[in-house]
């Protein structure tokens, strides 16, 4: 069942439930380092599976009979042979009536689905088209079903203009030799499908495209040789290369700014996917929780919600959305490109590297396209997002609750949102030049049951109540007793 575009449209309208938000920091961390092993586990045993169905493809399209197999064809002279076996002399003739109708209807039938089925074979017989990263592993069994000709009845209403066929596939059991003895790690399962021929004319699987990866390479360049960066007119241009939904998986898993599709990179780094996510109050499934949140606290289900979101043929696919998310991140990527062919046109910095050796003459921090910060107040921050400190930024202050998360401190306690901190980062990181700086790309909680302490630093570098702010400058210049502020190159 697809997701409801309404739920997920509306998903960011509800304020979640307040929870214990430590599960969460823990979920995170483990994200980022042991489940990483997890995660490559998850795909490498998916991978299996669909190196598996395409090597069970190239088999059945050897035997496949473009005339549409054997047992495809008995299903539908199954369904005519018991049509006229229930004629007789003594059929009225709106019984007759109805049965020519139903023969034609199923004549009919058949003669689209002869005409689409060979479009199918020649799609099996050369799986290396396959955009498998974008391809469902239902739609892959699917295609292996309809293939390898194993159809085990026929359907057809004449009156409501109905038919299709019910293929059966069954995977092969996975199986190990152990000391001479047989083990069988995964049992053998069957699918069963209900397949038209509408469904058939679409080959199931998402084929690549090399004219729509050559025309967003085009797009792309053409954005990264730009002076200045412009957002809307990126969004722009490259919606208009999505004309189906294929077009939307192909560009969110094939590689065209590097070496990796955004796909690839989600997998090696799940972290800047849930801030995506969590941007956009993401919801394909439907269940009411924001698949940020999900991940954080159920990593397995990642794997889920990263195919809903890059395979079409996938039940929670959402076209909108996934639509959405791949203007947000490829944006993200050709923004950063552009910065550092024309570093002019969007600051002065450089993509990627440690804020210390991008400061200004005057020790301050680039922080979005017309706003500089001074760099103690940048160390101050980052230290207290950190250990879970109150700071302010943007003029709004942050606070941290052990139970809930982040929230504004200048809301009232019945109308505050709760945050997790990659919820924190997105909106400190606002006018989007901090995520460009090594520091804050690698910032993460290092402790949820820290006290909080009072001092509050503003932008300009002035303490809303005293006390606090000099060790943090002293920290970042080297301070040492007697010797004064060590200026050093990195710091200039």
């Amino acid at each position: 069942m697809r997701a409801d575009p309404t739920l997920v449209k509306n998903a960011g309208a509800t304020v979640p439930k307040v929870m214990n938000m430590s599960p969460f920091y823990a979920a995170q961390a483990e994200m980022n380092t042991e489940n990483i092993n997890f995660f490559n586990k998850l795909f490498t045993q998916e991978n299996k599976e669909i190196d598996k169905a395409v090597n069970d493809l190239k088999s059945k399209a050897k035997k496949a009979n473009l005339s549409g197999g054997y047992n495809t064809g008995l299903a539908f002279n199954s369904d005519l042979n018991m049509t006229m076996n229930k004629l007789s002399s003594k059929s009225s003739n709106q019984e007759l009536y109805d049965a020519e109708n139903h023969i034609n209807f199923v004549d009919n039938y058949k003669k689209t689905w002869a005409k689409e089925y060979p479009k199918l074979v020649e799609i099996a017989k050369n799986p290396s088209a396959i955009n498998l990263e974008a391809t469902s592993p239902s739609q892959m069994r699917k295609l292996n079903a309809v293939v390898g000709d194993q159809a085990v009845s026929f359907t057809a209403d004449a009156k409501k203009g109905e038919a299709y066929h019910t293929f059966r596939y069954t995977t092969s059991p996975v199986t190990k030799i152990e000391n001479d003895k047989l083990t069988q790690l995964v049992p053998s399962k069957s699918y069963e499908y209900n397949i038209t021929a509408d469904d058939i004319s679409g080959g199931f699987v998402v084929l690549k495209d090399i004219e729509l990866e050559t025309n967003a390479r085009k797009e792309i360049n053409k954005f990264i040789q730009k002076k200045e960066w412009n957002g809307y007119g990126f969004e722009s241009s490259f919606n208009g290369l999505m004309k189906t939904d294929n077009d939307i998986a192909n560009l969110l898993t094939t590689p065209l700014t590097g070496s990796q599709s955004i796909k690839a990179e989600i997998k090696s780094n799940p972290t800047q996917f849930l801030q995506i996510l969590n941007e956009q109050k993401v919801d394909l499934d439907g269940n009411g929780v924001l698949d940020g949140e999900q991940i954080a606290k159920d990593p397995k289900s990642l794997q889920a919600i990263l195919n809903a979101l890059t395979q079409p043929g996938d039940d929670n696919w959402n076209s909108d959305v996934s639509r959405k998310f791949l203007t947000s991140a490829m944006g993200g990527r050709v923004k950063v490109l552009q910065l550092e062919v024309n570093p002019e046109g969007g600051g002065s910095f450089k993509v990627g590297d440690s804020y210390k050796k991008n400061l200004t003459d005057k020790n301050q921090l680039q922080v979005d396209a017309n706003k500089y910060v001074p760099a103690m107040v940048i160390e101050d921050t980052f230290n207290r997002m950190k250990i879970g400190k109150t700071f302010k930024w943007n003029n709004v202050t942050y606070a941290f609750d052990k139970e809930k998360g982040w929230y504004d401190a200048n809301q009232t306690e019945k109308n505050r949102k709760y945050m997790d901190f990659t919820g924190l980062k997105t909106v400190v990181n606002n006018g989007g030049y901090l995520n460009y700086y090594k520091e804050f790309q690698e910032l993460q909680m290092s402790s949820a049951n820290k006290e909080e302490e009072e001092v509050v630093v503003d932008e300009s570098g002035k303490e809303d109540e005293g006390g606090g702010l000099f060790e943090s400058v002293k920290n970042f210049f080297n301070f040492k007793p007697n010797q004064g502020f060590n200026f050093d190159n990195n710091n200039k």
